[in-house]
């Protein structure tokens, strides 16, 4: 009996021997996927947890951790110190952009569609946001890639004005010639032009001969001694007026009193009279006056003076006063001037009261307009040699604002005084209360006469026998 070998053995022993050949390799084959694809899921997880990212696992559920939601919008540190923001794109947020101040914004692109991968034999398919990635051999293609999110619109256009331009209340204005935003935004030349950043004075009307001027919220009043007349314009127009009373002889001065105005008739037989400000029939206060002049009035009194007899009264008693041509009244007092004794006065308000008649300051020269406000009095010397003055009302040395040739008219509001001054043809000049240089804020204006300040402006009549006029300037 021989021995037999591979040779001797039967074709059955043959195929037998290649069939478990087989199995063998089929097991070492299955047990090193097997291998791979706990890897893959080990994989997956220390790579989610470490990075917060897909790195091996073909498992859709996987997912990318999220800082912050489509469209979110938040504020950041630009390094060029802007106004800075990022947005988000559904994941994370994009890069610090600064925020124009000017343009529109732009609009957002279109959201991506993402398809998933189909995986090939042997790799893990990676999803991405917008499409997928195709895997490498032997793996299942990935989920279907989520859609890729809207783009952030652009940011706005930036807001600069270019050259010489200011931004004003949103839009670029020259400062220099803007009659709404002159010399610094917001100042309005109301019915004026602006030149070289200053607003110019403007005519509020022609009439034929404008003296006593005053003026309430809304409207300037003046009277038109020539016409005979009661005029009106409103505040910060030009060229236009409205009549509220004729007939009058020789008007001369006009106060406000609540709803009515207020006037003188300078005549040897003059008379002091109410009309409505919105106009109609004259109703008299007092009649058979010598040559009243100077006129004030509040809620519950109304004063002037009488050229004729040298007089201050309120239409019922009387003090002595040497041709008074200005009166002003605050709570406590009467205060006014006498021109020919050359004096600034004070009485009671009770002009009847057993108190006497206090001369705050002697030695003036013509003195004539006078105010006040709640701790001094103000006045003019109407002379060549004039000036504008100032005194406190609890006494103390005499404020000299300024020394100039025939000034005709004061007055103050809370930070400045103003005066008309007939010098160099014609000024309005203004200084102010505590401390500082004499301004002029117009020149040329011609024989000014008298002055009212507006909370925007200020106002002033000009006599003159063809070119009479009331002009305007807003306050600078």
């Amino acid at each position: 009996m021989r021995l037999t070998t591979e040779r001797d053995l039967t074709e059955t022993e043959e195929l037998l021997f290649v069939w478990r050949a087989r199995q063998r390799v089929s097991q070492t084959v299955g047990g090193i996927i097997m291998h791979w694809k706990s890897l893959s899921r080990w994989c997956g997880v220390i790579a989610a947890s470490w990075f917060g990212v897909m790195g091996c696992s073909s498992s859709s559920t996987n997912e990318t951790a999220r800082e912050c939601t489509s469209g979110e919008v938040a504020s950041c540190e630009h390094q060029s110190g802007c106004v800075a923001q990022k947005a988000c794109d559904g994941k994370v947020f994009g890069s610090c952009e600064c925020v124009g101040a000017g343009g529109s914004s732009g609009n957002g692109g279109s959201a991506g569609n993402g398809n998933g991968g189909v995986g090939g034999a042997g790799a893990t398919s990676g999803a991405s946001s917008g499409g997928s990635t195709t895997g490498g051999v032997g793996a299942t293609g990935g989920a279907a890639g989520s859609s890729g999110s809207a783009g952030v619109g652009g940011t706005g256009g930036g807001g600069g004005c270019t050259g010489t331009q200011e931004l004003c209340g949103g839009s670029c204005v020259e400062l220099d010639n803007d009659a709404k935003h002159c010399g610094r935004c917001g100042h309005d030349c109301l019915a004026g032009t602006c030149s070289d950043g200053k607003c110019q004075r403007f005519t509020l009307a022609s009439p034929k001969d404008p003296i006593g001027i005053t003026a309430d919220d809304t409207t300037v009043f003046w009277v038109d001694a020539d016409a005979g007349e009661i005029q009106s314009a409103p505040r910060g127009t030009a060229n236009q007026h409205n009549t509220l009373a004729t007939g009058l002889t020789n008007p001369f001065a006009v106060v406000i009193q609540d709803s009515d105005l207020i006037f003188i008739e300078k005549a040897t037989n003059g008379r002091v009279r109410r009309i409505p400000k919105a106009g109609g029939t004259p109703v008299g206060i007092a009649g058979s006056q010598v040559t009243p002049s100077a006129l004030a009035a509040d809620a519950s009194s109304i004063y002037w003076g009488l050229e004729g007899t040298d007089q201050i009264t309120d239409g019922t008693d009387t003090r002595p006063a040497s041709n008074p041509q200005g009166i002003a009244i605050d709570a406590a007092g009467v205060f006014f001037t006498t021109f020919t004794e050359g004096s600034i006065r004070r009485a009671p308000r009770d002009l009847g009261a057993a108190q006497p008649t206090a001369e705050l300051i002697a030695s003036q020269t013509k003195p004539t307009a006078i105010t006040v406000n709640a701790t001094h009095v103000f006045w003019v010397n109407r002379d060549p040699s004039g000036g504008v003055y100032s005194l406190p009302k609890a006494g103390g040395p005499l404020i000299t604002l300024d020394t100039t040739d025939t000034p005709y008219d004061v007055e103050v509001d809370a930070s400045h005084a103003y005066w008309l001054t007939r010098e160099s043809g014609g000024q309005l000049r203004r200084r102010g209360l505590s401390s500082g240089a004499v301004e002029t804020l117009a020149t040329g204006l011609g024989a000014v006469h008298s002055l009212v300040i507006t909370s925007d402006a200020l106002y002033w009549t000009v006599q003159h026998a063809t070119n009479a006029r009331v002009q305007g300037l807003a306050k600078p």
